[in-house]
């Protein structure tokens, strides 16, 4: 058996939380949901074919709980996009933060 050694240098929590991304280039937000994250980053997915790029900028907000519904833009990090991968029903996008962020996560 080939062990393939683990990539990510964070902890990755599987915790579905609402999220914005600002896409700069077309100047709109996208909601979608979090499917895991770390200190590092984000696995995001979007209902809807999302035209983020790898190496794109972006801004992210990232709901504190299930039950914030509004996000303010000071809450909003900034991040690059590091892989886009096209779904049946949308997009699955993988997130840097440029800052790394501690992981307080509320249940």
């Amino acid at each position: 058996m080939l062990h393939v050694p683990e990539r990510r240098r964070d902890l990755r929590l599987r915790i579905a939380r609402t999220v914005k991304i600002y896409n700069h280039l077309t100047g709109k937000y996208i909601a979608g949901k979090t499917l895991d994250v770390s200190a590092g980053g984000a696995m995001i997915v979007f209902g809807r074919h999302a035209k983020l790029h790898p190496g794109q900028r972006v801004q992210i907000g990232i709901a504190r709980d299930a039950r914030q519904a509004l996000l303010a833009s000071e809450d909003m990090l900034d991040a690059t996009v590091v892989r886009s991968l096209p779904q049946t029903l949308g997009t699955k996008v993988a997130i840097e933060f440029d800052e790394r962020r501690s992981m307080k996560v509320a249940a």
